[in-house]
């Protein structure tokens, strides 16, 4: 039986990547200290994103907070409790035939075939994040309650939010973990939010 198709079939366009900010734009000062880490280049003979040009140290960073940016753009600010060579292979498992099955996430089949329908390098800066009991992010105390890492990753969302009014384009809703805010929404939030259009052509609010 074929699978009935919904929002997540629409992948990310050329037209979401042109709505979104350029990292250089990212004023929260936090941002300024993410560093370049590697390039994945889309293979679609072997439906896999490949890692490029990465820093020597890449397979010592855990828990890391990670950018993904096309065009130096950004698409997704997100987290890794390993490797992001782990989260690759993650990603990696979004092949049409592993969703066919039932064994491929919804983030990682989202991802993997939005960046193989775009055709471009994706370059990937991180922030690693020190690992006490407690700590100071730019100037504000937090309890180290949950993993350090989610919590830099919370606070540059908020911050990028702060900014621009609107998410980064793949982010994952708190109250479905399983569930993106798809394109379609998101540019609809970016066309009234950050290019100034009138209420009227707002037609959808998340």
């Amino acid at each position: 039986m074929n699978r009935k198709k919904n929002r997540n079939d629409k992948l990310l366009s050329q037209k979401d990547i042109d709505n979104s900010p350029l990292l250089s734009s990212l004023s929260f000062i936090g941002f300024k200290e993410f560093k370049y880490l590697c390039k994945l280049i889309p293979d679609k003979r072997i439906e896999s994103l490949i890692l490029k040009e990465e820093i020597p140290d890449i397979k010592k960073l855990i828990g890391i907070v990670y950018i993904l940016t096309i065009d130096d753009k950004v698409i997704k600010i997100g987290q890794t409790m390993n490797t992001f060579i782990d989260r690759l292979g993650s990603y990696n498992c979004g092949k049409n035939l592993n969703r066919i099955h039932g064994t491929a996430s919804t983030t990682n089949w989202f991802i993997l075939q939005s960046f193989l329908s775009l055709e471009k390098d994706i370059v990937v800066y991180y922030f690693n994040p020190p690992k006490p009991e407690k700590v100071n992010f730019w100037g504000c105390d937090h309890d180290c309650t949950r993993p350090i890492y989610k919590t830099a990753e919370k606070i540059c969302i908020e911050e990028y939010i702060k900014q621009f009014k609107c998410k980064p384009y793949v982010v994952i809703p708190k109250d479905n973990p399983n569930s993106y805010l798809f394109p379609s929404l998101i540019t609809c939030l970016h066309n009234f939010c950050c290019h100034n259009l009138s209420i009227d052509k707002l037609v959808l609010i998340l």
